[in-house]
């Protein structure tokens, strides 16, 4: 592709993948699997992409991280691991790339329904503690984090940096409820 565009102005690390299985049942191949997708991935695209933002002198990454960058979840712990490692690798290039007018950020999506966890978020018990949990009282749509990626993207966001911005609903400003 860098052939036929000459550069790469934007990457988005959005590839994931998710298990759920009590902690005590998980294999080695499972959790390796997941943290292949979204950890390793993530880090391997920002490492070949980040060479040629580097030799251009710009550029903007936005990883996918998630709510469970924050927070744990109840049998997802591969994929909690992996999303607060995603967290990471965005903080430390953040750091170390910005003398290459390089901008590194996170989106953590709150809960959308997407085919991944359809299922199990709408499950009666699962879906009633989400949205007690959600000042808005809704899961997401997908649409509502093209926001945070075009602002992170543009130059309105070149002062940015290492930063991880919920789009959640509120979930992580929730505190104590009522």
């Amino acid at each position: 592709m860098i052939h036929e565009m000459g550069r790469i102005d934007i990457l988005v690390n959005s590839a994931g993948t998710t298990l759920r299985v009590p902690s005590f049942e998980a294999t080695e191949d499972q959790w390796d699997r997941v943290l292949d997708i979204n950890l390793k991935g993530t880090w391997n695209c920002c490492q070949m992409v980040g060479r040629v933002m580097r030799e251009q002198k710009y550029g903007r990454i936005i990883n996918i991280a998630s709510l469970l960058s924050f927070l744990s979840g109840h049998e997802v712990t591969a994929y909690a691991a992996s999303k607060g490692g995603v967290a990471q690798i965005t903080r430390c290039l953040a750091a170390e790339w910005a003398k290459y007018n390089i901008a590194v950020n996170a989106i953590a999506p709150g809960v959308f329904e997407t085919p991944l966890n359809k299922e199990l978020i709408n499950r009666p018990a699962r879906k009633t503690s989400i949205l007690s949990h959600t000042p808005m009282k809704r899961f997401g749509q997908l649409e509502e984090i093209q926001g945070a990626a075009i602002l992170l993207a543009s130059d309105a966001a070149s002062f940015i940096t290492g930063a991880i911005i919920p789009v959640d609903g509120g979930f992580l400003a929730q505190g104590i409820g009522e």
